[in-house]
This record gives structure tokens, sequence and C-alpha cells, in this order.
């Protein structure tokens, strides 16, 4: 919901997109947006879907494109990274090892998942059967009740977020 308003007139740009599915998250405190953009809410949404068959366990080619991620160009041009399932693969299972992870992790993310898959935490932790913990925005005070209050035992941050949690009013060991 909190987002609807930043893809008003999508449809009118791309035509042949038929759905636009609002997800209101009680959370949000926001009432629904009641977008002439949004066809349908999630909740009408979900009992429409017919149970989709059992996914394959198979990967025809390990060394085919799992995800295309892109970047914003920061450090220079806008650019696509594709990553491979084996890639992934290695990477995340390497990160389990490296990270310490295990079923206890409770995962904190201030990294964002678009980069670089978050260097394939997401599927790491899934791996590990941790717990991922998901903020709406790198605010000191939410990454603080996640540490104090959720029990997060891992996160990673550029130099910018860790001056945030460390510069934050209730900073502390």
């Amino acid at each position: 919901t909190e987002l609807v308003a930043g893809i008003e007139g999508i449809r009118d740009l791309v035509p042949s997109l038929t759905k636009v599915i609002e997800i209101n998250d009680s959370v949000s405190g926001l009432a629904p947006s009641g977008s002439p953009t949004v066809t349908q809410t999630y909740d009408t949404y979900v009992p429409q879907q017919a149970p989709e068959p059992a996914l394959p366990w198979e990967v025809e080619d390990e060394e085919g494109v799992i995800s295309i991620n892109y970047t914003s160009g920061t450090t220079g041009t806008p650019k696509g990274v594709m990553y491979s399932h084996r890639g992934a693969y290695l990477a995340s299972l390497g990160s389990v090892v490296h990270n310490q992870f295990t079923p206890d992790t409770k995962y904190l993310w201030t990294l964002p998942m678009f980069h670089c898959n978050g260097w394939c935490t997401a599927w790491a932790v899934t791996a590990a059967g941790g717990t991922q913990i998901c903020l709406r925005a790198v605010e000191a005070g939410a990454i603080w009740h996640a540490i104090d209050d959720l029990g997060t035992t891992h996160i990673c941050g550029a130099p910018a977020v860790c001056t945030t949690i460390a510069d934050a009013p209730g900073a502390h060991q």
C-alpha cells in the first residue's frame, strides 16, 4: 500500500500489464490506497490461484542464469549482473560456513537484497534454516529494536549504515 503512489500511471506506460495487486500490510498503519491503478487486493487474489504443481528440483544447466540484478550505477554506469545457479549455490553455502549461520541465526537486512542478491545471503540464511528480519527503511530506531528485542545475531552494513547505528541516540554496546 505504501508504494502504490509511486506506480500511478504505470498501466499507461506498460499497456501489457494486466494486474497490479496491492498488499495492505497492517503494520504500516495505512488504509488501502483506493488507487485506480490497483486491479485487485492480495486478499482477493490468493484464493483465486489454482494449486501449482510441485516445483522441479532439477536444474537443466547449473551454469544457467538464476537471476539478473541491476545496480543503480553509484560507482559508474548502471549495469546488470548475472548469477548462475552454480555460483549462487556455492556462494550461499560458503556464506553459511564463513558466517557460521545456523537455525538460530536471525539475520537483519540492511544490505540491499538487489545488490548481487545481497551477496547470496538470503539463500545462505535460508539454507541454514535461519530467520530473516526485513526493515521498511534503514533507520536507527528500527535497527536497535531488531537487535535488542528481536534477537538479531547477524547484520551486514555499509559504513554509512554502521555510522547510523553507532551515532543513534540509543546506541550501546
